[in-house]
């Protein structure tokens, strides 16, 4: 029964508390951590960042420099093409114009040549007809007196019917 007095009486360690010198040597290497970062390793770095950070700044102004410098060019240019854009309208212009006055006489002229086709055909049709119905004319006067003659039983001449048909002739006409 002493024995188990004995396992009674012993202490329990807790394995999760540190003890005194594990705490004393963690709090050292701690310092000495603390400062090799702030001292040794922690400037080159904000050196770096800081020097990023300058050659950020002055790209972002270099962009903004050759901005305003496009922008300049733009403006220079668009002056500069002014006056070509306002000659070549003008030019544009003048030879709308001249090709619509071209334009306007060539259909003129056409027209002028269809109105001298239609005036010369026009007479050419009118003395086609004098002359049909100058041959016909004869014809029907001719047709017309045995016609006549056969309907009312008694000569008609030639002559007498060629009046009558003469008269209606230029009634229709």
């Amino acid at each position: 029964m002493l024995t188990l007095f004995a396992a009674e009486t012993e202490e329990v360690i807790n394995p999760i508390l540190p003890e005194i010198p594990e705490m004393f040597w963690g709090g050292l290497m701690f310092a000495l951590l603390y400062v090799l970062m702030r001292y040794v390793l922690l400037p080159p770095v904000e050196r770096t960042m800081e020097e990023r950070d300058q050659a950020l700044r002055a790209d972002w102004d270099a962009a903004k420099a050759a901005e305003a410098k496009v922008a300049g060019a733009d403006a220079e240019l668009a002056d500069a093409l002014a006056p070509a854009k306002a000659e070549a309208a003008a030019t544009i212009e003048k030879a709308r114009v001249e090709a619509e006055a071209e334009r306007d006489q060539i259909i003129s002229g056409a027209q002028a040549e269809i109105d001298a086709m239609r005036q010369m055909a026009t007479s050419q049709i009118e003395a086609a007809r004098a002359e049909a119905m100058g041959g016909v004319g004869s014809q029907v006067a001719e047709l017309t007196a045995q016609a006549t003659s056969k309907v009312i039983d008694r000569p008609v001449s030639a002559t007498d019917a060629q009046g009558i048909v003469n008269r209606i002739m230029s009634e229709r006409s």
